[in-house]
């Protein structure tokens, strides 16, 4: 009856953790804010039936960029209200790996467990929590919550690197559609002051040195008279 029982409640928990890593895949498909972070921490929390649970990235300088806490407790974690990422955060970080230790706080001990957000062989981030007093996580616990932070960092990069090309295709239409007006306004001096396209171009850059303005902005004002 004893060994149902503990099948069952191993199946449940499978159950849990599947649809947990099932409503990943959608935290992070369009940005990476706190919000997202929050539903990671609250997934970790879960998991390690810890106390508090902190998510972070960091940007290029190891500054923190994006955080969230949740917490069982009114405490504040190591590292919640800073800049910089907490000590342990910091060393599975350089580390990638998930690192461990006991603290005293106000004469009580703190558990504390950090989990990299790796990929790549770097970090983007860390995952930190912390609960009251000697406790202790499964091996395959920490398995899982490293495998949900890889996980996380996956999706997190993915969709740093599908912002970055929706920003380089912005700056590339934009470009374009200079370089086409350029061209147009090129054009219809030419054709105004029966000149070949050279001296056009030049009529143009002294114009916008003249009045100090962009000479895209020159070139738009030319090729908007068309219209009117």
């Amino acid at each position: 009856m004893k060994r149902g029982k503990v099948r069952m409640k191993t199946q449940i928990k499978n159950k849990e953790i599947a649809e947990q890593f099932a409503d990943l895949a959608d935290v992070f498909s369009e940005t990476v804010d706190d919000e997202g972070l929050r539903v990671l921490a609250s997934i970790c929390l879960q998991l390690s039936d810890l106390d508090s649970c902190l998510v972070f990235t960091t940007t290029i300088g190891n500054s923190i960029e994006f955080s969230a806490l949740v917490s069982n407790t009114q405490a504040t974690m190591p590292g919640s209200t800073s800049d910089e990422p907490n000590t342990l955060s910091q060393l599975a970080m350089r580390s990638l790996r998930p690192e461990f230790s006991l603290t005293s706080v106000n004469s009580a001990i703190v558990t504390e467990f950090a989990f990299p957000l790796r990929v790549h062989g770097r970090a983007l981030g860390a995952i930190f929590i912390e609960g009251k007093g000697q406790r202790y996580l499964s091996a395959e616990t920490i398995a899982v919550i490293q495998s949900v932070a890889d996980l996380s960092a996956s999706a997190i990069y993915q969709c740093h690197q599908i912002v970055q090309t929706r920003t380089l295709v912005s700056q590339l239409k934009g470009a374009l559609d200079s370089r086409v007006v350029l061209e147009q306004a090129k054009g219809i001096l030419a054709e105004r002051m029966k000149i070949d396209f050279p001296t056009a171009f030049q009529e143009l850059r002294n114009t916008a040195r003249r009045e100090q303005r962009p000479i895209h902005h020159v070139a738009a004002e030319i090729v908007s008279t068309l219209n009117k």
